[in-house]
């Protein structure tokens, strides 16, 4: 799913096209390379706003990272796309909060794979 996922950045140039503040494409540029992923900014902004818990993930019209995830718009999600799900939402928040560790994408897999087998 790390492969899918590097398909969705965006560039500090695009970013403040949108959201005009440095600060926060810098958050999420750990790695100094210019690029973040969209996906990744997303899914922190739909985790640190006011949307109910309920509707951050249910399978419903509000579900907003459900539906981020649900690439082929079928209502459902496959496990690689709850396991990028469940990746991006993590490695966000761990942003935002300013932990140094990356999430271990393995663990992650584990979760998921533990949860739906």
């Amino acid at each position: 799913f790390c492969n899918l996922s590097s398909d969705f950045g965006i560039t500090k140039q695009e970013f403040t096209q949108i959201i005009p503040d440095e600060a926060v494409f810098d958050l999420f540029d750990t790695e100094a390379g210019g690029v973040v992923q969209v996906t990744e900014i997303l899914a922190g902004l739909v985790m640190f706003s006011e949307i109910s818990p309920d509707d951050k993930v249910q399978c419903n019209r509000y579900a907003v990272l459900f539906n981020l995830f649900d690439f082929n718009s079928q209502e459902t999600i496959s496990r690689t796309d709850l396991q990028l799900l469940c990746y991006t939402a993590l490695s966000s928040v761990s942003k935002v909060l300013g932990h140094s560790e990356e999430v271990d994408t393995s663990e992650v897999c584990q979760v998921v794979a533990n949860y739906f087998h």
